[in-house]
């Protein structure tokens, strides 16, 4: 039987060993009918209502969380027959298993099972679209655009990392980032009166809209001198703006002619790998759109609420304390989101569709050499499973004359201080919690190593009880996005110590580059001295240290209930929680 990596299965499989578990691991001597040539361990998944059981070979399983699994999985039915199983049918068997996913409706169960299948599909349209790419991916120099169309198979630890509800085939070969194109912004004129914007910015912003047109090589002067009197412009992506054109208030806008179709004009922009926001490597901003797709666990529509809270990052960095941290932290810098734009309809409420949030594009001209959404840098090989990461990890040894290990070891405690020092500095002196997941941290490579790190997606950002001592008398509207005690360490360490530092650690770790134990090491005693200095809040820090048990988003079950964790009023009801790999550690 052949052994093969498959992402999909794998990302599947990933998110339900991590929140559920009822599975157990075997040596291959313990299973000698079921381990191949490369398994080091055999993972045992019970299905109770059948008498049976799924076998899925690991060539390594990871204390941090995330596993190197091959396919086919195995299936042994209650008389014993063992055979190879599709991924199609694995994800069903798992998915109508009550011991395993608890109950659920039957309904639930054939939507979740729809997107995992569509998922699927989608990452073998984009490796079949991008074969020729694979290897440049994986292995040559990208800038800043490049790696993010190169997320081809998505988030490595989901059930459905690469489904996008609503959007057809044809369009998401227009404007899926995987598919590498570039697409034109569809403009409206908007009476003043029904055009709503939102700023913290110095320049006006209908002058900062104008900038956009102004800096675009492709659109003629006379497309300015085209917006009437009394009009502003509002910037649209083509496909969601089929979306809101069609809603009442709209329709009554355009029949009115408050709102006038400009048409798609100007150079050509592309979308990175959240889908939602788009880059033109002309501009000084990127543009994020609200776009009624359904990707991972959430619709990706903007809310009041979520622009609000870009503008308050925005102030809370402005601050005397905000800006203290910059001045410490030089090479780390968060992209900014000042200003959003959108329609009001008659009653003077925002229509939430027609939303765009502006975030300030560093990566004009040259297009940031050199530079990696962390997530393309830990994405798995299609076929072989070993992430870019592992790869350059293991060329820089070969050139360096190291071991692997110790260039690993070199690469990680890079990562360390150039990314999660002044993440968790923000928490423990600054009280912010940014939510520094694998997708929102950008990566700037000197000489192989992490050197420069950009944060994005300040919608996301929350704060701590210290940050209202810090900035509660500069700036209004904190207390709404204020977390306490646990859960402001709890949903922090998720983004950047589970989702982010633990991955890094796992995709060194599982195809044998670096030493697990030395990674997690390096982390433990990285947090020791953290914990050593005289930082104003020591809790988090303290979590990661001593907490036999770290609190984890659970991907499978929210993907299975169908629950859109952007409205969830309580994000805790989500997580579950593992086993702590630091902790032993501190009695060793």
């Amino acid at each position: 039987m052949i052994e093969e990596f498959d992402p999909a299965a794998s990302a599947f499989l990933n998110a339900l060993l991590r929140e559920w578990s009822g599975w157990s691991a075997l040596a291959p001597e313990e299973a000698p009918d079921l381990a191949g040539s490369g398994a080091r361990h055999v993972v045992r998944i019970p299905l109770s209502s059948r008498d049976a059981a799924v076998y899925v070979r690991a060539r390594r399983l990871s204390r941090a969380g995330r596993h190197r699994l091959l396919s086919p999985a195995l299936l042994r039915d209650r008389e014993g027959t063992l055979r190879p199983i599709p991924f199609a049918e694995l994800a069903a068997l798992i998915a109508s298993e009550e011991d395993i996913v608890g109950r659920a409706e039957p309904e639930q169960v054939r939507r979740f099972l729809s997107r995992v299948l569509a998922s699927a599909q989608n990452i073998a349209s984009h490796l079949e679209a991008r074969a020729g790419d694979v290897e440049r991916i994986f292995s040559a120099p990208l800038d800043f655009i490049a790696a993010e169309q190169a997320l081809l198979a998505g988030h490595s630890i989901h059930p459905t990392p690469k489904a996008r509800d609503e959007l057809s085939d044809t369009d998401a070969l227009r404007y899926a980032p995987e598919f590498g194109r570039g697409f034109r912004l569809r403009w409206y004129a908007v009476r003043r009166s029904q055009w709503l914007a939102r700023s913290v910015t110095a320049a006006p912003a209908e002058a900062i809209v104008r900038q956009l047109l102004t800096e675009d090589p492709d659109l003629a002067a006379g497309f300015v001198r085209a917006v009437p009197d009394g009009y502003a412009l509002l910037p649209a992506h083509p496909w969601q703006a089929e979306r809101w054109t069609a809603l009442d208030p709209a329709r009554r806008a355009l029949d009115r002619g408050d709102l006038i179709d400009l048409g798609e004009a100007g150079a050509p922009w592309t979308a990175t790998s959240s889908l939602r926001t788009v880059y033109a490597s002309h501009a000084q901003w990127m543009l994020k759109f609200s776009t009624s797709v359904r990707l991972t666990n959430s619709m990706r529509t903007l809310t009041t609420p979520e622009l609000e809270r870009g503008l308050l990052l925005s102030r809370v960095l402005e601050t005397a304390r905000g800006r203290e941290h910059g001045g410490r932290y030089p090479g780390f810098t968060v992209l900014p989101e000042p200003l959003y734009l959108g329609l009001r309809d008659d009653d003077g409420a925002a229509i939430e569709p027609t939303f765009v949030a502006f975030r300030h594009n560093p990566f004009r001209g040259t297009g940031g050499p050199d530079t990696y959404v962390l997530a393309a840098l830990l994405q798995d090989h299609p076929r072989t499973g070993v992430s870019r990461l592992a790869h350059a990890v293991e060329r820089a040894a070969t050139v360096e004359r190291r071991l692997p290990a110790e260039a690993a070891l070199r690469w990680f405690r890079a990562f360390l201080g150039a990314a999660l020092e002044p993440l968790l500095v923000a928490q423990a002196d600054y009280g912010i919690l940014f939510s520094a997941h694998q997708q929102n941290l950008v990566i700037g490579l000197r000489a192989g190593c992490p050197d420069r790190v950009w944060f994005r997606d300040c919608q996301g950002t929350a704060y701590s009880a210290l940050a209202k001592e810090l900035y509660g008398r500069d700036v209004d509207g904190l207390d709404a996005h204020v977390f306490a005690g646990d859960r402001a360490h709890i949903l922090f360490s998720y983004s950047t110590i589970l989702n982010a530092t633990f991955n890094v650690i796992s995709s060194l770790a599982i195809d044998d580059v670096g030493d697990e134990d030395e990674l997690l090491g390096a982390l433990r005693d990285f947090l020791l001295d953290l914990r050593r200095r005289p930082l104003r809040d020591h809790g988090c820090i303290d979590y990661l240290l001593e907490s036999r048990w770290l609190w984890s988003k659970g991907n499978f079950s929210c993907c299975l209930h169908g629950i859109n964790e952007a409205t969830l009023d309580d994000p805790m009801e989500i997580y579950h929680r593992v086993e702590n790999p630091l902790r032993p550690h501190l009695s060793s």
